[in-house]
């Protein structure tokens, strides 16, 4: 018998939830394919053999456990925040790349979907009712405050060993690149290579240098392919402030926007990015 886990259910493709494991789950959990499971609960044991599925099924076990995870929010403790900064930065680290999925999050909070919401422009009339629908009984109008003043800001993740100099260049928000030093460079290459192969029917008629001709040109060619991959890799690199959809929609006096650093770009999940860029055609109409 295929029994899902408390509360499961569909956030994304790839991405599933629940507020609770256990063993009676694991036949159903086969099903789903998972490559990892995040823990959000200090409180919850590892069952026995929950070890032994994970491994059988060569699932990855990612556990958030300190104390920054504060899952009593109760009128006597006034600590708003259900999770620390550091975990949900870590926590969008892992949900939010692609290499992750398919993936579950074990979360009895119920809120750490709630913060991906908000992140995807959900309202927040929305983010609550989603909340309560899962969380029941269980409810927690403090949880529910935690949603509401949590403020995200996402940054793209964008890292090279040797940083090329046109990239310095680029205006934050028209979307322009100077390809000046690109272009100067192709150029050069090009005109490189039309001078390379008048010698070369030079020197094959008048000249035994051949090989050293033939490898200088190789050469040229091979600097020319890098600077075309370079050209068109500059096309796909997305910088924070070219996004709206990554500044929050509401910032709360008092209370400091949580910058979340996202995964590169060609690991972000389709349905992100898919999002992203709708949200983006709305905002600019």
């Amino acid at each position: 018998m295929l029994l899902p886990p408390d509360n499961f259910g569909l956030v994304e493709e790839g991405i599933y939830r629940c507020s609770k494991l256990d063993a009676i789950n694991f036949a159903f959990l086969e099903t789903l394919q998972l490559k990892s499971i995040v823990l959000l609960d200090n409180e919850s044991p590892v069952m026995k053999n929950f070890q032994n599925f994970m491994t059988l099924n060569k699932i990855e076990t990612i556990r958030f456990e300190n104390q920054s995870i504060n899952t009593d929010i109760n009128e006597n403790n006034q600590d708003w925040m259900v999770f620390n900064e550091d975990v949900i930065r870590k926590v969008f680290k892992v949900i939010l790349n692609k290499n992750n999925c398919n993936l579950l999050i074990v979360d009895k909070t119920n809120v750490i979907v709630g913060l991906l919401r908000k992140a995807c422009k959900w309202i927040i009339s929305s983010i609550v009712s989603e909340y309560r629908l899962y969380s029941g009984k269980n409810s927690n109008y403090f949880a529910e405050t935690f949603l509401e003043l949590s403020t995200l800001r996402l940054k793209s993740n964008i890292s090279f060993d040797s940083p090329p100099p046109m990239l310095r260049s680029r205006s934050s928000r028209n979307g322009s690149l100077d390809y000046n030093i690109i272009e100067r460079r192709f150029s050069e290459d090009i005109g490189a290579d039309f001078d390379e192969d008048e010698n070369e029917e030079n020197l094959l008629s008048a000249s035994p240098q051949v090989p050293k001709t033939l490898l200088r040109q190789a050469e040229l060619r091979k600097q020319k392919i890098k600077t075309d991959s370079k050209k068109d890799a500059i096309n796909d690199i997305v910088l924070y402030d070219d996004f709206n959809f990554y500044l929050p929609l509401q910032i709360f006096k008092n209370i400091n926007p949580i910058e979340i650093v996202l995964p590169k770009e060609y690991d972000l999940p389709d349905w992100f990015k898919h999002q992203r860029n709708l949200w983006e055609e709305e905002f600019q109409n």
